[in-house]
């Protein structure tokens, strides 16, 4: 371990090799897209810290540890609740900045906000974990769980802590198998559905999949080998149709995320267990959606759709334009319905990050609403089965 040194020295220390400038400039690149505004610097100082205290006595980088927290990160850009200082915040305390440097410290660094949410993310999460030895019962430590992070006065502490829970899953290859399943069986049971009902998707997919690995580690093998097979036979993966897709709207000026719906193992194994669905039929239709700039108009969306029209082969009669003509709850968008070389069919939603949000995301005090009554809900309920859908 580093001796230790000033926090700004240990950030203007680091020299990152190609590799890491590369990841540094990927997560960049999903901040410019994924968040309204953001402070470049402040990310690189936090990904610069991170490399820092990822490093052994003898400078080396534990790479695994490194790679699971860019990775998080790379979740957590694309969740509604993040903003810079929430992925500074989570990128901090996933490296441990918390137990290296003081409150003062990380605020005369980072801003008072960001200390804040750490400290505060620590506090609900050391509570947490520290309840786990006492508790006996499943359902008791669940339940105590969630009283906790109800204690939390900002949403993003709550996303923070579930940040972690994939980190802690993930990085968990050497633990005994009890208690990997113990890890596991309480996310199945309980921080995915918490996920869900706050709108977290790639938090709880990612926790899903991690989970679902440790649980059933043969039915997990099983369908992602199925998953790649039928990739491989069709002979271009969703991914690679994406991909072409992406360098169309480019070139044409578009700025713009695919917020790609990945398809995650369990959701596939889930698909075809209580859907009674094959590999093929999962994969024969899927949804792209596309969600242009806010610096694009209406029109913009319906010029893209028919930029793609022309591009690929699409069906006439799948084509709606719900932004001149919204639905009823709001939503407002272009489909288009494209098939892609491997015989697939794409449906395309194009819309603008308002028409996105609008919709999608409810607001920040909305979902505290939501996260209370779930609390309610498990606190007045002695057995819930919180994965019903």
């Amino acid at each position: 371990m580093p001796e230790k040194v000033a926090l700004s020295h240990c950030i203007e220390s680091v020299q990152p090799d190609s590799l890491q400038l590369k990841a540094l400039e990927k997560l960049q690149s999903d901040c410019a897209v994924w968040l309204r505004d953001y402070d470049q610097s402040l990310i690189t100082d936090a990904f610069k810290l991170c490399l820092y205290l990822n490093q052994d006595d003898s400078g080396d980088l534990a790479a695994n540890d490194f790679r699971h927290i860019l990775h998080i990160s790379q979740v957590a850009v694309r969740e509604p609740v993040t903003d810079d200082e929430t992925l500074a915040a989570t990128i901090l305390y996933s490296a441990g900045a918390w137990s290296r440097f003081s409150t003062d410290e990380i605020k005369s660094v980072f801003g008072g906000t960001i200390a804040g949410l750490l400290s505060e993310s620590v506090d609900v999460i050391s509570t947490v974990s520290g309840n786990k030895e006492s508790q006996k019962e499943v359902g008791q430590s669940d339940k105590f769980s969630t009283l906790l992070i109800s204690m939390a006065s900002d949403l993003r502490v709550i996303a923070i802590f579930l940040l972690d829970r994939l980190n802690l899953t993930q990085s968990m290859q050497k633990e005994s198998r009890e208690l990997q399943l113990a890890v596991a069986n309480e996310n199945l049971d309980h921080y995915i559905p918490l996920a869900d009902r706050m709108g977290w998707y790639r938090i709880k997919s990612e926790l899903e999949d991690v989970s679902f690995g440790i649980v059933d580690a043969s039915a997990y093998e099983t369908t992602a080998k199925k998953r790649d097979a039928y990739d491989d036979r069709e002979g271009m993966s969703v991914g690679e149709f994406l991909d072409k897709l992406e360098n169309l709207l480019a070139r044409s000026g578009y700025k713009f995320i695919i917020k790609e719906r990945p398809d995650y193992v369990y959701t596939i194994f889930r698909k075809m267990t209580k859907d009674n669905k094959s590999v093929e039929e999962i994969f024969s239709e899927f949804v792209v959606p596309v969600i242009l700039s806010d610096s694009h108009s209406a029109e913009d969306c319906q010029k893209a759709a028919s930029l793609l029209a022309e591009n690929f082969s699409s069906n006439p009669e799948k084509f709606h334009d719900y932004v001149n003509l919204p639905k009823s709850d709001g939503y407002r968008a272009v489909h288009i319905s494209l098939k892609t070389p491997a015989g697939q069919r794409a449906d395309i939603r194009i819309q603008t990050e308002t028409m996105h949000r609008t919709v999608i995301y409810k607001s920040e005090a909305e979902r505290m609403e939501d996260f209370k009554d779930f609390v309610k809900d498990v606190l007045s309920n002695p057995n819930p089965d919180l994965m019903d859908d």
